[in-house]
Parts: C-alpha cells; structure tokens; sequence
C-alpha cells in the first residue's frame, strides 16, 4: 500500500484533453472553415478582454450575437439589405426636408417614447434629421439583436438589454448641445435650469448616486406610508406590522405579506390613493 501511495505521488497527473486544448494558443489550421477560424478568434479575444475590463459580463451577450451573425452570413446579407433600404430612403428624405419640400419620417417614434415628443423635433428640419438617423440605427440593431440566428431566448434578452442601455444613454435628448428643448428652456430661464441643473449634479457627486427625486421630500408617516398601523414584533430579520381596520367587520383569517428583500415595506403603502394595505383593509382582510 505504501509503495502504491509513493509511485502515485512520484507520477504527475496528465492533463485532460479538453483542459489542454483551452491553454494551448488558437492555431488557424485548427478550424475547417473560414466561419470557425472567425468564430474562435473573436472568442480568445472576448475572453481576455472580458476579466479585465467587463466584469459585469455586460458585453459577453453582445459579442456572442455578433459571433453568432457572422456565422450567418446569409441572414447578416437580407438584414443589411433591408437596412440600406431605409437609409436610402432616410437620405432622400434629408434631400427633401433641406430643400423645404414636406416629407414623411420614413422612421415613426414609438407611442411611448416621450423623448421625441416636442414637436420641435419634427418641425425643425435639423432637429428632425438628427432624431431619424438616431431611431434607424437604434431600430434596425434592437430588432437584429432580438432575432440573432443560433442564439438562445435568454442570450439575446441579455444582449438586447445591456445594448438598449446604451442607445438610451447615448440618445441626443441626454445632452445640452444635441437637445433643443433643453436649450430652448435655457434661453427662457436665462440660464437658470443650466444652474439647477448642475447643482443637482453635484448632489449626486456628493451623494455618490444618481438619484431621481429629492429624498427629502418624503417622510414615513407623513406623505408616505400613510396607513395607520403598529410594530407586533421585531427581531434582527424582520419587524411585523399590524394595520388597524378599517371596516367594522373583519375576516377571522389574517392576510399575511411578505414584500421582496429588495424593497421597502412601503412600496405596497406608498399613498392612500396607491396602496395595496388601504385597499385590503377596506375589503375588510
């Protein structure tokens, strides 16, 4: 037994095939066709780039689907096809609104994108433009993210999503200089939402955080989480809360609701007129 013990220690572990072939470097000659050596070479390269400067994995999604359009290239072809269509058009439409003559937005807003919604970005014929050519690019690569062929559902929900993100922040309402309607609100304030405006961003410096309203501006008890209740029993992990009736009638079986970790215990008792507690208590639960 010893003698097996100390040849099993004296011999080095061989490393399996698969374990090999990943930490040897990429040789063309390895793939069989000129899709596969893309393929791989895209892939080493995602990898490496990806544990240095994309932690969150948020480009991950995006790289497989571009990978996986190239290794289509006959469905890649219909879909730049279709996007030279519209640019063609898009152009033409330019051509007209320059020259003053009416044109229809071959590219239509969606009903609830409220970006747009300022009729300055369509009255103006340079406003008008910058809006199109944002929407035919945002358009055409959201669609082919969501329809990337030899992808799975949840791969391109999650390119889709990371790059929906980025089109919002890169939108030309975000910024001063690409935003009529916040410039025409600067000449009207006399520069006065240009201060606000940067006070509040350095709020948000300060406060380490982006965020959407004033804190101060809502107190428990007060304006939010109005409804009347008491703490029954606290501990390390949870306070329970028992909200007074109010119907003279109750049901003898209590209803019992645990809110998400995530969330605040008010997010179902925001204001009397939006909260789920003042509703189940008026059904007498």
């Amino acid at each position: 037994m010893a003698k097996s013990t100390r040849a099993a220690s004296a011999t080095p572990r061989r490393k399996s095939s698969a374990a090999v072939k990943l930490a040897e470097p990429f040789k063309p000659g390895d793939a069989t066709s000129p899709g596969e050596v893309v393929t791989q070479v895209l892939e080493q390269l995602h990898d490496s780039v990806e544990q240095t400067m994309d932690p969150l994995g948020m480009a991950a999604p995006i790289a497989h689907a571009q990978i996986a359009w190239m290794t289509h290239p006959q469905e890649l072809s219909r879909r730049m096809l279709r996007l030279s269509t519209d640019l063609w058009n898009l152009q033409w439409h330019t051509l007209n609104r320059l020259m003053g003559i009416p044109s229809e937005d071959p590219i239509k807003v969606n009903d609830e994108d409220v970006r747009f919604a300022d009729p300055i970005w369509t009255e103006s014929p340079s406003w008008d433009l910058l809006k199109e050519w944002y929407l035919a690019f945002t358009h055409h690569t959201q669609d082919m993210l969501y329809d990337t062929p030899g992808l799975a559902t949840r791969e391109r929900r999650k390119a889709a999503f990371w790059w929906r993100n980025w089109l919002n922040a890169m939108a030309p309402s975000n910024y001063l200089l690409t935003n009529p309607v916040a410039m025409r609100h600067a000449m009207e304030t006399k520069g006065e939402s240009l201060r606000k405006g940067f006070e509040i961003f350095l709020e948000d410096v300060k406060a380490g955080e982006i965020r959407m309203t004033n804190p101060d501006d809502f107190k428990v008890g007060s304006n939010l989480a109005t409804t009347p209740g008491s703490v029954v029993m606290r501990n390390r992990l949870v306070e329970v809360i028992h909200y007074a009736p109010t119907q003279a009638k109750v049901h003898a079986q209590p209803v019992v609701i645990i809110t998400p970790w995530i969330n605040k215990f008010y997010v179902l008792d925001l204001n009397p007129k939006k909260s789920m507690v003042r509703y189940l208590l008026d059904q007498g639960l």
